[in-house]
């Protein structure tokens, strides 16, 4: 068995962040939202680890997106936390709106991560190996 150079992990890792940032869905655009794509610009490797003949790689997602989208939101309350009211654009209301506090319905969620790395990881990292001399 080959063990793996942690900068051969790190890349590997850098491969699987790419291929995830193509499952990531993207946001819509509004008069008072983010540019889209920060979820997927977020995406990255993390950690990586050796034990004996098995590499482990971290990918992270650490934007709030990732988890909303992935696993939904139920039902809840907004209100500021800086200023004294929320200031965001509404396409029921055709503009931006002024409130003390938003009744969010909440979100169904996309189940965009756990399918998406079952079906990029092991391609990925095949394809990665491959590409990878062991001396």
């Amino acid at each position: 068995m080959r063990r793996y150079n942690l900068d051969v992990t790190k890349r590997w890792g850098d491969e699987l962040a790419e291929a995830m940032r193509v499952e990531a869905p993207l946001g819509k655009v509004t008069p008072t939202s983010k540019p889209p794509g920060e979820l997927r610009k977020s995406i990255r490797a993390g950690r990586t680890s050796q034990s004996g003949t098995s590499a482990t790689v971290q990918v992270l997602a650490p934007v709030i997106q990732a988890a909303t989208t992935d696993k939904g939101a139920r039902a809840h309350i907004i209100r500021p936390r800086r200023a004294r009211v929320l200031r965001f654009y509404s396409a029921k209301a055709g503009g931006i709106v002024f409130a003390r506090e938003v009744h969010h319905p909440g979100n169904a969620a996309q189940h965009w991560w756990g399918p998406g790395l079952k079906r990029r990881a092991s391609t990925t990292l095949r394809r990665a190996a491959r590409r990878t001399s062991f001396r």
